[in-house]
Formats: structure tokens, C-alpha cells, sequence
């Protein structure tokens, strides 16, 4: 593009160099790994008042075979909402997401407005709710104050520090049994309701499962029976673990 511009100017143009959104992919084996625009910690490092949202999704409708998950992570600029970068890595459709978010971030999309977009749906392609349009859901319910999440790294250093909040895992008890945070309670989401009086209303209670999917569903019961502090924790177990 640079180039294209230093050759329209050399032949008597008046061409500016327009802003550039570095984006790149590569792909080790059977794993495609791709970024566009800044990530969370390089914009944190700059200065700029950044929040992230992680989303674990299957590339495409989870009773079709053959589907993988992709581990996405979307930075934005808090206040605006304007979506500063992505990163992805999976194993089928990583591509697709990059370039969308690379013309997002062109277009200074807000994180909520990722909502909205229309894109292609099959069941070999997609989700009828794309994962991009979930980061959005994800974006909106957090600017309308409707959800609360709280980031892993946080998450560890306040449990390092003695600080921990109350951790509810709502997976199974065969999950939580395969791998889970120290000092977690589990709960399945589906005993919850009938289990809400061995919690303290006033206490601070994380909330997670393996993608955010039923800890969310927990999230919303807690907050209907009047508690007060619940966080959804960021990307849940899977962001925890940082394994594909």
C-alpha cells in the first residue's frame, strides 16, 4: 500500500499514506494463529484505557462434524467502545474472523456494534449466532451494565494475594473432577436455584463454566435472587487453562 502511494507520487501524485492496521496469520501444522491491530497488553502498555473480551467457539455448528473450536481474543478502547485489535488461534476458519475484525477495526466499529453484522450462515460454515456477533452480544450487555466479567489475570493475582472471592464452578461435577481452580465450589448450573441459600447474597461470587455459556446462565440466576457482586469470569475455564 505504501508502495502504491510512493509510486502515484512519483509520477506527479499528491497520494497520504493512509493509516495502516498491522495484520498478519500463520499456520504451524494443523493451527492457524492470526492477529490484527493492537493486542490487550501492548495497548495497555501505551497507555490507552483498554478492556478485552474472550469468546471460545466452535467455527461452525457444534451438531455438523468435524468442528473446532477457535480461541478469540477482541481489545477495545473502554470508554468509546471502539474496537482496537484480535487475535485467534485455532484450526479451520481463523482467517475468516481475522479479516472481518481487520475491516472492523478500519471502520472504527464499537465492540457492540459486532452485534449486527449479517453475516453467511450455514451449518458447515457458521453459527446461526456467529462468534463475532456473540463478542458483540458480549460488548452490548457490558455497556448497558446487564453483565459483569472479571479478567483471569486479576482473578490470579487476587487469589495470590489472599483477596480470592467465592469461585463458582457451575460445569459438572465430571469437569470440575478433570481440572478446576483451587479453592472453587462446584455448583451445576442446573442444581443452582436449589442451592442458593449455601451462598452469602453480600459476598462477591466469580462465576464460570469451560466457555462462559452456563456461567452466564448462572450469572443471571444469582443477580435474580438478589445478589449483589457477581462477576462472569473473562473467557471462563478455557481462558484459565490457555490450552487449545
Amino acid at each position: 500500500m505504501q508502495g502504491r502511494c510512493a509510486g502515484s507520487n512519483a509520477a506527479g501524485g499528491q497520494e497520504k499514506s493512509g493509516e495502516n492496521i498491522p495484520t498478519s496469520i500463520i499456520k504451524i501444522l494443523d493451527v492457524s494463529i492470526a492477529k490484527t491491530g493492537l493486542g490487550f497488553s501492548q495497548a495497555k502498555k501505551i497507555g490507552m484505557d483498554a478492556a478485552k473480551i474472550e469468546l471460545h467457539y466452535l467455527n461452525h455448528a457444534g451438531y455438523y462434524p468435524g468442528a473446532h473450536m477457535i480461541h478469540m481474543l477482541a481489545t477495545y478502547e473502554k470508554n468509546t467502545g471502539i474496537i482496537l485489535g484480535f487475535e485467534a488461534i485455532g484450526r479451520e476458519s481463523v482467517d475468516k474472523k481475522l479479516d472481518t475484525m481487520a475491516v472492523a477495526i478500519r471502520a472504527r466499529m464499537k465492540i457492540w456494534e459486532l452485534a449486527h453484522l449479517n453475516l453467511g450462515y450455514h451449518p458447515v460454515y457458521g453459527s446461526a449466532k456467529d462468534s463475532l456477533n456473540i463478542i458483540g452480544m458480549i460488548g452490548e450487555n457490558l455497556k448497558n451494565g446487564r453483565y459483569d466479567t472479571i479478567d483471569v489475570e486479576e482473578l490470579k493475582d487476587r487469589i495470590s494475594s489472599g483477596k480470592s472471592p467465592v469461585i463458582l464452578d457451575v460445569r459438572t461435577r465430571r469437569e470440575f473432577d478433570m481440572g478446576h481452580i483451587e479453592g472453587a465450589i462446584n455448583m451445576p448450573v442446573d442444581e443452582l436455584r436449589s442451592n442458593l441459600l449455601r451462598f452469602d447474597k453480600e459476598s462477591e461470587v466469580v462465576v464460570h463454566c469451560r466457555t462462559s455459556y452456563r456461567s452466564y446462565l448462572a450469572y443471571r440466576i444469582l443477580k435474580n435472587n438478589g445478589f449483589k457482586n457477581v462477576k462472569n469470569l473473562n473467557g471462563s475455564y478455557l481462558s484459565w487453562a490457555r490450552r487449545l
